[in-house]
């Protein structure tokens, strides 16, 4: 699977498609990950933290509102790109 940014989308449809909580995918991913990679998940965790902490929504490169996906879309407005925005 791609990793690039402009993959989000993918990434999106192979966690819908597993059937189960993303949380949870998340759990078993870590859990995975420590236990069969652990020195290069140690080595990581630093990278993973900040990814954790430093979320942001995305926004609008029109009139820099906050993009929505999914269930978001329906509470949303249209901005001036035609994305549906939080204002």
């Amino acid at each position: 699977m791609e990793t690039s940014s402009g993959s989000t989308d993918s990434w999106r449809n192979f966690f819908r498609s597993a059937k189960a909580d993303i949380f949870h995918v998340l759990e078993q991913a870590i859990l995975v990950a420590a236990t069969d990679n652990l020195e290069e998940f140690l080595s990581r965790r630093g990278q993973i933290a900040e990814k954790l902490y430093g979320v942001q929504r995305p926004r609008c490169f029109g009139c820099d509102c906050i993009e929505v996906r999914g269930d978001e879309k329906e509470a949303a407005y249209g901005c001036n790109n035609g994305s549906a925005v939080l204002h």
